[in-house]
């Protein structure tokens, strides 16, 4: 097992690229080796990202996280979506009649929060 967890390993090889300061392979390629996979080398920022996410997706695949952190990477319109891709490729997958929607980026804030303060607003795409 890893020392750190693989979380906080890729979070920090994220973090690392998005700031372009430290090692930002050392967490990625820590999560891969452990796996069995080959290391990363040099790649762009975006490269790199990209890389992060599909790391994530394989590693925490049955972890129910993904949603929240594709959403948290993702805007609508927003390049890259992550989310959106995520969505569009199971909605043509399995033939799902339905689109994709702001309201998938945003969930609604509880009943409880709105009722108990009168300055709370639902988000906009759940009005």
């Amino acid at each position: 097992m890893l020392p750190f967890g693989r979380h906080i390993l890729l979070g920090h090889s994220e973090a690392c690229n998005e700031s372009n300061a430290g090692d930002k392979l050392a967490g990625i390629n820590k999560v891969r080796a452990r796996a069995g996979l080959a290391a990363l080398g040099t790649m762009s920022q975006s490269a790199l990202r990209d890389a992060i996410i599909h790391e994530r997706m394989q590693e925490f695949v049955f972890e129910q996280v993904m949603y929240p952190e594709l959403r948290r990477k993702s805007k609508p319109g927003g390049q890259p979506d992550y989310l959106g891709d995520r969505i569009k490729h199971y909605i043509t997958k399995y033939n799902v009649g339905r689109t994709l929607k702001a309201r998938d980026y945003v969930l609604p804030l509880p009943l409880k929060e709105l009722q108990g303060n009168p300055n709370v607003t639902q988000n906009p795409e759940w009005q």
